[in-house]
């Protein structure tokens, strides 16, 4: 990427406490989902207040309004107690991809204990669909999908195309409220 790629991206970001990154949204959905992808990253090497994280010692990415493009990549959530939380309604804060892989997702879950709130996941994948439980879709919960810690409030999981808003055939154990799946 060129400099002005890169500090448009760290322009987005701002460490708001020990245990928070917040990105504020640009008028470029990519320059927003890099910046997206940059934060989680960082929420992830979080030890805040000098402890490991932790069931009591979350990390949150925050997300302004805005829409958060990230391409074709994923962005997984692959460390336990770090949680993404939109700022306003979740059809003000829009994170999306064309993921068109095999058993991808817009957010690709691999940590047990993670929290969304306040989201809309969109898949915008040009892959065939077959159907069957390996298609793209805005959120998907892994290939084995044994979590049980999750709680997602107010999400949205929708997709355009050929993606799905959520993965099929599987059986969700976390705690949903108030959440809409559209395909």
């Amino acid at each position: 990427t060129d400099n002005t790629s890169t500090m448009a991206v760290w322009q987005c970001l701002y460490v708001a406490s020990q245990s928070t990154i917040t990105v504020t949204a640009t008028g470029s959905a990519a320059t927003n989902g890099t910046a997206l992808l940059a934060a989680y990253t960082i929420a992830a090497a979080l030890t805040p207040y000098g402890n490991a994280l932790s069931v009591t010692n979350r990390a949150v990415v925050v997300l302004s309004p805005g829409v958060y493009d990230l391409g074709t990549i994923t962005l997984t959530m692959n460390t336990q107690f770090v949680d993404l939380a939109g700022l306003a309604a979740p059809e003000d804060t829009v994170i999306t991809s064309a993921c068109n892989g095999a058993n991808t997702g817009t957010v690709n879950r691999t940590a047990n204990d993670v929290r969304m709130s306040n989201l809309a996941l969109q898949c915008t994948s040009s892959t065939t669909r077959i159907p069957s439980s390996a298609d793209p879709a805005a959120y998907y919960a892994g290939t084995t999908n044994t979590f049980t810690a999750g709680k997602f409030w107010r999400v949205i999981c929708r997709a355009s195309n050929n993606g799905w808003g959520m993965r099929l055939g599987t059986a969700y154990k976390d705690t949903w409220e108030w959440c809409i799946c559209t395909t």
